[in-house]
């Protein structure tokens, strides 16, 4: 029973008893039929960082509340905040419109989120209609939207231009240019994939997960990006040769990788974005990676967290993304100079990483202040630092009304 329907029995009882006339109010009035908000959605307290996600150039850092703040690029709006719209902000801002968020992904120039409603909400630019909504007279939003109908979500996935869920029965439910044969301005179901059990965790929706746990993948092939043994364009799903058991997999502009659940990893593709780098047209496995818990997928780089909370990463190294304080690009992976890690967060020429004292911490390309320093003080970082998380100001607008 609702609080207000529980009021109105209270109230119906004492007038018949003769304790209160037929037109007194017992208590706060709430409108009929309507229970008070969650308590997360008034709480001051951030709590813990639960999680950390990384776009092209921003980033945003879930809390145990559910509210969520991001710092970088704001010129579409995508921190969710105007403080400094349209300039970056490396000061973390909160996601005003935002409350009782389970998951966070960031894309793009968009952000998206799910809360505990099993609702998707998505803010900043709308050009191919990746908020969910028509890009014809819908451009943006700094207010989180929301995506579909579709009820409690298995996953989501923010891409450069689109997104995709997962729905609760399997289906692909997409919107956005995810591809260029493809551009849905609204929620689509694309049923040439049926029962899809994951899509990619980070990078673009051209592979997916069967139930079965083998993946399929489609598109351009030029340098064995979709692991059937060939370089030839494939227009519909095509099985990846020899991988099954598969736990996550993820993609880069040409790598993919896939984690599978003895916690070795397999990759095919381009690894360096580089059709005379190293190609691979099915997969193999990478050796050197072993008890991998968690893999993700930058633009042209990788990143794997092992059961001891190393950081191993590997692709391209252009403004020190891979953490290693180098700029030097590699083939095999590299430790980065952080320890006791949580999980990571690949961006497009940046990464960040959340420790288990629940700390964040990013490197690489800091040119939108997406490393949390002034991009006037440091254009680029080697070394991971601390994103100043610590002691944030909750807006007013967040606080519980006075009882």
């Amino acid at each position: 029973m609702t609080t207000s329907r529980r009021a109105t029995a209270v109230a119906a009882y004492l007038t018949t008893l003769g304790c209160m006339s037929e037109d007194a109010v017992l208590g706060p009035t709430l409108p009929p039929d309507e229970d008070p908000p969650p308590k997360c959605a008034t709480t001051t307290e951030l709590g813990v960082v639960e999680d950390v996600s990384a776009g092209s150039t921003h980033a945003c850092a879930l809390f145990s509340s559910g509210r969520v703040y991001c710092w970088g690029d704001n010129t579409y709006l995508q921190l969710g905040n105007l403080d400094c719209y349209p300039w970056p902000c490396w000061d973390p801002v909160p996601v005003l419109g935002l409350a009782c968020a389970t998951s966070i992904e960031a894309g793009g120039i968009h952000t998206c989120a799910v809360l505990e409603s099993g609702e998707v909400v998505c803010w900043g630019d709308n050009s191919w209609g990746q908020l969910g909504q028509d890009s014809g007279p819908f451009g943006g939003s700094i207010d989180p939207v929301r995506f579909g109908d579709m009820g409690h979500p298995a996953q989501v996935l923010a891409s450069s231009a689109s997104t995709a869920v997962v729905t609760a029965e399997a289906e692909l439910l997409i919107s956005g240019k995810w591809s260029t044969l493809f551009p849905y301005s609204s929620p689509q179901h694309w049923f040439v994939l049926t029962k899809v059990y994951r899509i990619p965790e980070t990078g673009m929706l051209s592979c997916a997960m069967a139930d079965d746990r083998t993946v399929q993948c489609w598109g351009p092939n030029t340098v064995g990006e979709v692991g059937d043994g060939t370089t030839e364009y494939r227009d519909v799903p095509t099985t990846v040769l020899g991988l099954g058991d598969v736990a996550t997999i993820d993609v880069g502009y040409a790598g993919r990788c896939a984690l599978r659940a003895n916690g070795t990893v397999w990759c095919w593709g381009g690894w360096l974005n580089d059709p005379e780098s190293v190609i691979l047209t099915e997969p193999q496995e990478m050796a050197e990676l072993q008890r991998i818990t968690m893999l993700r997928a930058g633009a042209t780089h990788f990143c794997g967290v092992d059961v001891r909370g190393s950081l191993l990463c590997w692709g391209t190294n252009g403004s020190g993304r891979l953490g290693d304080g180098t700029l030097t690009d590699r083939f095999q992976p590299a430790l980065a100079h952080i320890d006791d890690v949580r999980s990571v967060a690949p961006g497009h020429e940046f990464t960040c990483a959340l420790r288990n004292d629940r700390s964040v911490w990013c490197w690489g390309d800091n040119f939108y202040g997406q490393l949390g320093v002034p991009p006037y003080v440091e254009e680029e970082l080697r070394e991971p630092t601390r994103i100043p998380l610590d002691n944030l100001v909750v807006p007013e607008e967040w606080k519980a009304p006075p009882p």
